[in-house]
């Protein structure tokens, strides 16, 4: 299953998120870019051999990857020469990709000596650089390894000043985050951290990220995951109480996460948290369309179209077709011409949600209007 939003959106993310950041923040963002173009226009042979690489046990090789491992840090650390540091950052990532994929022996170990020598380097008394250099080494190697034991080096991204350093470590989050479930507090740590740092940011790119993270395909789903990714889209939509906040679709990522078959829990408390932030979020870009930018108006139309199509799914989850055709025209919002006015589809909809689930309570925008009462006459 796909969560993620689109690459043109993305490339809209990173174009408005380089246009008035300071000089730190935008060397985190140019950083996104760095890995994909490094890898293709650096080719040199990895210093470690394809036989500790791929060896189903790499005991007898301890000390040739400690040693390896510690001289790239090394030069990163130093950060004298910007190139070598780039250089050294690749070469650690190529011992974790290539046309000879390394054994889960060496991914285990190579996770286990960066979560050692790594963690100084991010210290905040270091460059941006520094850091950023390790944060990408630790997204790459968390991507192939999925290993747990990269999750305090994750916590440590997450909690850094710097935007571009949080934003590779969400991405390595979402890598680890499987492997954390069966250890209750280091999962609760990178949720948490996960969370806060989308809190503290809140720029779009990293509201998008933090959504991407905890968004992970797992069954069955764990409730407080689920309680999680429900608490941040509640924070969001409290900012859209204020003005349109950065990137609205990307709240589009925490609906359709929270509406999956596999995720919808069977638990109707957490059911009818999720259909009230469905509503709380419809009421809430229903309130800001009218005084919009045009950007921002056509993002807003493009949440209301993501929330009714969430709403379909709900209605598919729980066999209801009504539901379901009261959640068409909001999902159908964006075409030309509109089947129905976005105030209209969203009160319909809205007013569908209350008739399924009894405990909503209902925005006062879609609220159904009182009844007319007679007037009195006299005796």
């Amino acid at each position: 299953m796909n969560r993620r939003l689109s690459p043109g959106h993305h490339t809209r993310i990173c174009s408005r998120f380089l246009r008035g950041v300071s000089l730190s923040t935008a060397l985190g963002a140019v950083a996104f870019g760095v890995i994909l173009g490094m890898s293709s226009c650096m080719t040199r042979a990895a210093d470690l051999s394809k036989d500790i690489r791929t060896a189903d046990d790499t005991t007898p090789y301890i000390n040739q990857i400690s040693t390896y491992v510690q001289g790239q840090v090394g030069i990163i650390s130093t950060d004298a020469d910007p190139i070598q540091s780039s250089r050294a950052r690749e070469s650690l990532l190529d011992e974790v990709r290539g046309l000879t994929p390394p054994s889960a022996d060496f991914l285990n170990r190579y996770s286990k000596q960066l979560s050692v020598s790594l963690p100084p380097l991010l210290a905040p008394t270091n460059s941006v650089r520094v850091r950023l250099n390790v944060a990408i080494v630790v997204a790459g190697v968390a991507q192939a390894s999925q290993d747990a034991q990269l999750a305090q080096l994750v916590i440590q991204e997450l909690n850094d000043p710097n935007e571009g350093v949080v934003l590779w470590g969400l991405k390595a989050a979402h890598d680890i985050l499987p492997s954390t479930l069966g250890v209750v507090n280091l999962k609760a740590q990178l949720i948490s951290a996960s969370s806060k740092a989308a809190q503290r940011l809140g720029t779009g790119p990293i509201i998008s990220a933090a959504y991407n993270a905890l968004a992970i395909d797992t069954n069955p789903t764990p409730v407080d995951l689920i309680i999680a990714m429900q608490k941040l889209l509640n924070w969001r939509i409290k900012q859209y109480n204020v003005a349109v906040p950065p990137e609205p679709p990307a709240d589009a990522v925490a609906t359709t996460f929270l509406t999956e078959r596999g995720v919808w829990s069977p638990n109707i408390p957490q059911q009818a948290a999720t259909v009230q932030a469905l509503a709380d979020l419809i009421g809430a870009a229903i309130t800001d369309l009218p005084a919009a930018t045009q950007e921002d108006h056509d993002e807003l139309i493009l949440l209301l179209k993501k929330s009714g199509e969430a709403i379909y799914v709900i209605g598919l989850n729980n066999a209801d077709p009504s539901l379901q055709a009261a959640a068409t025209p909001l999902a159908h919002i964006d075409q030309r011409p509109q089947p129905m006015l976005p105030a209209d589809a969203a009160r319909l909809v809205v007013q569908a949600l209350a008739v399924r689930f009894p405990t909503l309570h209902t925005p006062a925008m879609f609220a159904a209007p009182a009844p007319a009462t007679a007037p009195k006459t006299s005796p």
